[in-house]
């Protein structure tokens, strides 16, 4: 009796320490949520289903877990950013429990029990929408998400964003091509490259790396070709971009070839729209898509 009485009292502190959605609304309003009070770090949190939360803030104050029975939509007209320990996409209002990646109530769907869930589910599938295909984050703005561990959470699993059944959506600024070939050579020295073709999207401020294309021979202190090798790939960053051209912000220390078929590649790694490790060496994020999610 005083075991079931103190679990009883540990599910109960659990519950009222969830933050739920009370309407739609902005994430940052006190009207959005049940009790008049904007998730604080560490909450656990519930978006109901059929409300749908603006994300509009940056905080580095993170979040332990936030269920998304209903939809979770990041703010297209300002940076955000959110640093949580987990985001799970999946009808429902249970939010204690981290358990990894298993969605037990998607993982059989051929019994009866689960047909009659599936026919119990909303219309509306539950999302996380970081941009859309047709309204993409614009590229003014950023959406970071950090995926941060708590303590007590599996190492294994956590931190991490699970769809299970759900819908989730990151579109940032589209690129014509993030990644291309050299159109002349980069020599030593240079501070301006061509690439094959003129690019869109590529902005100042992008980070950029220009794959090796020679490796050094260590006995004759010779360079040659490989394609094997990335000790000389570089990363600079673009100052300008006209055309074809990108002019960088420091000179090259490495001669990156362009000839015929055999050409150095230049990859643009800088994305608006970003899900990231907060401390890898800690905990590594995952993300994970459970079956029937789009």
């Amino acid at each position: 009796m005083i075991l079931w009485l103190c679990l009883t009292a540990a599910s109960r502190a659990d519950e009222a320490g969830t933050v739920r959605s009370a309407r739609s609304g902005l994430w940052s309003a006190a009207e959005t949520w049940q009790d008049g009070h904007v998730p604080a770090a560490g909450a656990r949190v519930l978006i109901r289903g059929g409300h749908r939360v603006v994300y509009d803030v940056t905080s580095d104050q993170a979040i332990r877990s936030i269920r998304i029975a209903g939809q979770l939509t990041f703010a297209r007209d300002r940076d955000t950013r959110l640093d949580v320990g987990l985001i799970l996409v999946q009808a429902g209002e249970e939010t204690t429990a981290e358990s990894g990646f298993d969605c037990l109530a998607h993982g059989d769907h051929s019994s009866p029990a689960a047909a009659e869930n599936a026919k119990a589910e909303p219309a509306e599938k539950a999302a996380l929408e970081v941009g859309t295909a047709d309204a993409p984050i614009p590229a003014r703005h950023t959406a970071l998400i950090r995926l941060t561990y708590f303590e007590g959470q599996e190492k294994d699993s956590f931190p991490a964003i699970v769809c299970c059944g759900g819908r989730m959506e990151f579109h940032g600024a589209p690129m014509s091509r993030t990644w291309l070939r050299l159109g002349a050579p980069a020599k030593k020295g240079d501070t301006v490259v061509t690439l094959q073709e003129a690019v869109e999207g590529w902005r100042k401020g992008d980070r950029i790396i220009l794959t090796a294309t020679t490796r050094q021979n260590k006995r004759e202190k010779t360079f040659k070709p490989s394609t094997r090798d990335d000790t000389q790939t570089e990363e600079r960053t673009i100052v300008s971009v006209d055309g074809e051209k990108l002019t960088l912000d420091r000179p090259l220390t490495f001669t990156h070839t362009a000839e015929g078929d055999y050409r150095g590649d230049v990859a643009n790694l800088s994305r608006n729209v970003v899900v990231e490790s907060a401390d890898p060496a800690k905990a590594r994020g995952h993300t994970m898509y459970h079956r029937n999610s789009a």
